[in-house]
């Protein structure tokens, strides 16, 4: 899984790879704009590429967390990151 930044949209999201059918992604953006996105693995060929969120527009100071959920079970796992600029 990783966060994703683009500077020329001023945008970020989250994809993941290699993931099983049921896997979900999500990201969650702070700040006054803050947003969440989420999206699901519904193919097994979608889980041989990468499935990404809506992009989300950010500005510097946001926070961001991606989490990936897994079909399986189990807890989500999280990470966060801060856009500084």
């Amino acid at each position: 899984m990783q966060i994703r930044y683009s500077q020329e949209c001023g945008t970020s999201w989250a994809r993941m790879w290699g993931a099983a059918v049921g896997d979900r992604v999500e990201i969650t953006t702070g700040g006054p704009n803050g947003s969440h996105h989420s999206a699901q693995v519904t193919t097994p060929k979608e889980a041989d590429t990468y499935v990404h969120t809506l992009m989300s527009v950010i500005r510097p100071g946001t926070s961001l967390q991606a989490c990936l959920r897994p079909a399986a079970g189990g807890g989500k796992e999280c990470f966060r990151a801060h856009y500084t600029a």
